[in-house]
């Protein structure tokens, strides 16, 4: 048998653009139910991961009606993108991050799941500038 042939599901795509990445090819997802809601008790998740694939997942588990316990073992959320503040041995505050340091503006799938808690995305701030080094300075 061959492997096309074992597949369960093949998904033909759909006409039409899915967004503004021209390269992108929508397929239209199985059917079934928009929500938990034909159900007789609300299923509870646990998403591991506070960062923006837990985000993501808890987001849209929770929207479609599934209680959701998001667990996290740093004291922020955002995994790699987020950001924080600590004392130095001098006194002084110093802001720290893992080396996410900018969402650009075509980072449009990050962006629409921020507008999710924050419609107006009021909490990012522009930069004006943001200027790259390579390894050669």
């Amino acid at each position: 048998m061959s492997a096309v042939t074992r597949r369960r599901h093949v998904t033909p795509p759909v006409t039409g653009r899915p967004g503004r990445d021209r390269k992108a090819t929508r397929y239209e997802a199985p059917p079934g139910y928009p929500d938990t809601g034909h159900l007789r008790q609300r299923p509870r998740v646990a998403v591991v991961g506070g960062g923006i694939a837990g985000l993501a997942a808890a987001a849209a588990l929770s929207e479609r009606g599934v209680e959701v316990r998001l667990l996290e073992r740093e004291p922020q959320l955002g995994g790699r993108v987020a950001g924080w503040t600590t004392t130095l041995a001098d006194g002084s505050v110093a802001g720290m991050n893992r080396g996410f340091h900018a969402f650009f503006r075509q980072y449009y799938n990050l962006r629409g799941l921020l507008r999710r808690a924050d419609p107006a995305l009021a909490r990012l701030r522009p930069v004006e500038d943001y200027p790259l080094l390579h390894r050669e300075g």
